[in-house]
This record gives C-alpha cells, structure tokens and sequence, in this order.
C-alpha cells in the first residue's frame, strides 16, 4: 500500500510478485509448482477506495479494506515517506492486531508508522530538485525509484528462489 506514484509502484510490485517468479524468462513456460503469492494491493480498486473514503475517511480506508482479507501471518507492506500517512499509519496498527506481519518503507525511522511495524526499511535521501523538500517535502523522486528498485530485487530473488528449489515459494 502506498500513496499518489508509490501506490502504482506497488500495482506492479504485486503483479510481478505474483507472476513473475513462476514463468520462465522466455515467458513461454509456467513453473512446474501449482503454488503461487497471494498478493493483494491497497487499494484494491478504485470503487472500494472511494466508497470506503466517502463514508469512514481517508484514513480508514486501508484498514478497514484489511478486515474482509487479511490472514494472520500475511506480510503487510506499506510505503510512506514520512511514515506519517494517515492511511499507512492505521493499516499498519490493524495489520498488527490482526497477527500481520508489518513493513514500514519510508525516510523517517522515528514516525508514527515505524511503531506499528515489525521491519523497517529507512532510505534517507534529500533531493536536489526544484520543488523538492522546500516544505518538509519527502524527495518523491529518490523514494520512488528506491521502491521501483526494491521490488524488482524482490521479484528477482524469489524468482530464483523458486527456480532453484523445485517451483516451491518461500
């Protein structure tokens, strides 16, 4: 889950999470494992999103969406470059009541997120851009390429993962 560029980020990140590693680079030939992620973004669609936020707020509305899917033991990832967004915020402390396991991507280690998170993922990075950072502003460009990098590195190893152990996830 993630807000405005990282949230398509993270779109992808599921899509390549969940098919990526279980086709072979030809993408002719699907892995011989008939076990595969089960990923899930928030938000999972724009209907929810908006009838979610119309009627508990914003800052509801990850959490809340949690409720009708989240299994104890799930992975919860969520970006924030603050760490202090509301939504991520919230997700994070339900996802922990809920037996989630919790991951917090953001600049700020100290946040309000950070509390609620099992792992966290510091990237310190000021940013050198007209309009970066001249308010507090995280610097939208190096977060989001540092997500961008992520989550190929992930789809990569598991990928090979499951490659070298006879098509069985980690």
């Amino acid at each position: 889950m993630g807000n405005g560029g990282t949230c398509g980020i993270i779109e992808n990140w599921a899509c390549d999470l969940s098919l990526h590693p279980f086709v072979s680079d030809d993408k002719q030939t699907a892995a011989k494992t008939a076990r595969r992620l089960r990923v899930q973004t928030l938000p999972n669609s724009l209907s929810k999103l908006t009838g979610l936020t119309n009627d508990l707020g914003f800052s509801n509305a990850y959490s809340e969406e949690l409720k009708s899917w989240a299994q104890e033991g799930d992975l919860l990832v969520g970006v924030s470059g603050s760490g202090n967004s509301a939504n991520i915020v919230q997700a994070l402390e339900r996802g922990r009541t809920l037996g989630l396991q919790t991951v917090l991507i953001t600049r700020n280690p100290n946040s309000q997120g950070a509390k609620f998170a099992n792992i966290v993922i510091c990237t310190a990075m000021d940013s050198k851009f007209p309009g970066q950072n001249t308010s507090g502003n995280m610097a939208n460009f190096y977060m989001e390429d540092f997500v961008c990098q992520l989550s190929h590195i992930t789809a990569g190893l598991l990928k090979e993962h499951v490659q070298t152990n006879d098509g069985q996830p980690a």
